[in-house]
């Protein structure tokens, strides 16, 4: 074996065969790896992926085996890591990089189906957080079914209030669950599982139907993010500070001013800025945060 280097996107290693370039790679990341199932113009060329998501590529060249380290790179939102594949002469796919791990490791064949998250983070794309869409489904019906009447009752409660608690009490939620319940359960002989999603679904309707007939009520300040008027937002029943999810001193200042009802404008007058890099800052926080709270 001829050393040339550490791995990394400008050197590599050569191996005299593609035994043991998987060695040598498995060795290296003290990691299991699979191969990622992509179809190739070089039958020789190949794609290995680890389990703690480092992707290499092995290329044949002169009756050897060159291993390189391709860069684990975010997408152009920022929402996700993604991966560059080049599967021929001039031609390169970028795919995510759960997409890459779920194929290599579970499914073993080459499919443009996303798996989910389980803990919806995007960044954990450990095969353990990975899941079908349709197995994820079956799960979150099967835990749904083995909760209890309170536990699914207050988990009803809560969506109902995250969705319009700026326009519906705890009071009216639980309300408007528990006639729901009466309507889906009682009225109805539906399996569990279409019951679950028919319970929610009814709710949905009947709090929209509330908030229609009872628009001049308005029990607490809106905490809808698209309002922005306060600095604390109910998120399935708990209070989160928004403030705290915020970076920069700066930036937590400025949006601070913000929720408590100042223009841009006024920020920028009273810092001595301009208002559109005002208006930017907190343009560019308000998305961050809607995509740590996932809404």
């Amino acid at each position: 074996m001829i050393f040339l280097g550490k791995i990394n996107n400008k050197s590599c290693v050569f191996v005299p065969t593609l035994d043991s370039a998987k060695e040598y790679i498995k060795d290296f990341t003290k990691s299991t790896i699979a191969e990622v199932p992509i179809a190739m113009v070089n039958e020789y060329n190949r794609y290995f992926i680890t389990s703690s998501c480092r992707l290499f590529f092995t290329r044949h060249v002169s009756k050897r085996f060159s291993i390189n380290e391709k860069k684990i790179e975010q997408s152009k939102n920022g929402k996700y890591p993604i991966v560059r594949l080049s599967i021929g002469h001039k031609k390169e796919i970028s795919r995510k990089l759960s997409l890459v791990m779920y194929n290599a490791f579970v499914r073993k064949e080459w499919s443009e189906v996303e798996p989910k998250h389980i803990d919806r983070n995007p960044f954990n794309c450990s095969i353990s957080n990975l899941i079908d869409e349709r197995v994820l489904e079956n799960h979150e019906i099967k835990d749904m079914e083995l909760q209890s009447f309170p536990e699914r009752f207050t988990k009803v409660s809560d969506i109902l209030l995250y969705l319009y608690g700026y326009k519906i009490s705890r009071e009216d939620a639980e309300d408007i669950a528990a006639n729901a319940y009466i309507e889906t359960y009682c009225n109805n002989s539906l399996q569990a599982k279409h019951a679950n999603n028919k319970w929610l679904k009814t709710a949905k309707h009947r709090a929209l139907d509330f908030i229609e007939h009872n628009k001049h009520v308005r029990y607490i300040e809106p905490i809808d993010l698209c309002k922005w008027r306060c600095e604390c937002h109910q998120y399935y029943g708990e209070k989160i500070d928004i403030i705290s999810l915020v970076e920069g001193n700066r930036a937590k200042t400025y949006l601070r001013y913000y929720l408590q009802g100042y223009t841009p404008t006024e920020i920028a007058h009273e810092f001595n800025t301009t208002r559109s890099n005002v208006a930017s800052i907190i343009t560019k926080q308000i998305k961050r945060i809607k995509i740590k709270l996932q809404i």
